[in-house]
């Protein structure tokens, strides 16, 4: 598989930052390390360029394939281990085979097929794609609401921020950050939802993060076991294990060592199922 063969990669590899609001249990350390172990070894292994990296980097983005936005998605990829059908079904996406080659709509999902291979990926609900989201065929296909004109200011629809990338209007759901949808005339992002600010900061264990002006408040201790706020971050503050280690990823023999969220952990990538470690990646034993 060439370098960035499914273009799609690409973009969910970059973010568009903020941190993340959680209902539910909070999340492990060794969670977040498996779901992008297992995630990565799916889509993406480490055939020209380290993956895990990014996988971590992005971990408070709403728009990465693994996200502290979407907490039930992590511990469904965390415990999916080798199992690429399981991991497929955590995301909607995964590889099959197609036939022809070539990039399309097939129903709700956006196919790109090389070599009777495709990554196929479900726009209805999929990665971060909400659930009344389809594929759409822009300059290519890609999943979305409707088609765009390349240049199109961002717009805000309720809490939804709404962009046009290639050709496709896509939605985003700043919700799922417990944040909104905020429009200043010329542009629009997520912004908070509380008392108006100047500049994020911490108060205890609580972030106070400032989007557009506005205050959204986290727990880091329910969002993170063992969480705190600590410097770092997009905003200069974030919740975290620790100070920020750049996530980075690399290979101790057949264990993987990470940096995830200030924080190290380690998978032993063989006791896990996997053949190898390469690049802080756990290599299966057919890469897709």
């Amino acid at each position: 598989m060439p370098a960035m063969r499914w273009s799609w990669i690409a973009l969910v590899l970059a973010g568009c930052g903020g941190q993340s609001a959680n209902s539910g249990p909070p999340l492990t350390m060794d969670n977040l390390a498996r779901a992008c172990e297992n995630a990565y070894a799916c889509i993406a292994p480490p055939i020209d360029a380290p993956t895990l990296p990014g996988c971590l980097r992005n971990l408070d983005d709403v728009d990465s394939v693994v996200s502290i936005y979407r907490p039930d998605q992590v511990h469904c990829l965390a415990a999916a281990g080798t199992d690429c059908a399981a991991v497929t079904a955590c995301i909607g996406a995964g590889f099959r085979s197609c036939s022809p080659d070539g990039q399309r709509c097939e129903g709700n999902e956006v196919i790109d097929c090389h070599g009777g291979r495709t990554l196929a990926v479900d726009c209805r609900g999929g990665l971060w794609f909400p659930d009344d989201s389809t594929c759409v065929q822009g300059t290519r296909p890609g999943c979305g609401v409707a088609t765009c004109a390349d240049g199109a200011p961002r717009t805000c629809h309720g809490t939804r921020l709404v962009r046009c990338v290639e050709g496709v209007s896509q939605e985003i759901d700043c919700a799922q950050a417990g944040a909104t949808c905020v429009a200043d005339g010329t542009s629009a992002g997520c912004g908070g939802t509380g008392a108006a600010c100047a500049a994020s900061r911490c108060d205890g264990n609580r972030l106070i993060l400032c989007l557009s002006g506005h205050e959204t408040i986290y727990d880091c201790a329910a969002m993170l076991r063992g969480g705190s706020c600590v410097p770092g971050g997009s905003t200069g503050f974030s919740c975290g294990f620790g100070p920020d280690c750049g996530g980075t990823a690399t290979c101790a023999g057949g264990t993987a060592q990470l940096c995830v969220l200030g924080g190290q952990a380690s998978v032993d990538c063989l006791a896990s199922g996997f053949v190898s470690c390469a690049a802080g990646s756990c290599l299966p034993a057919s890469l897709p």
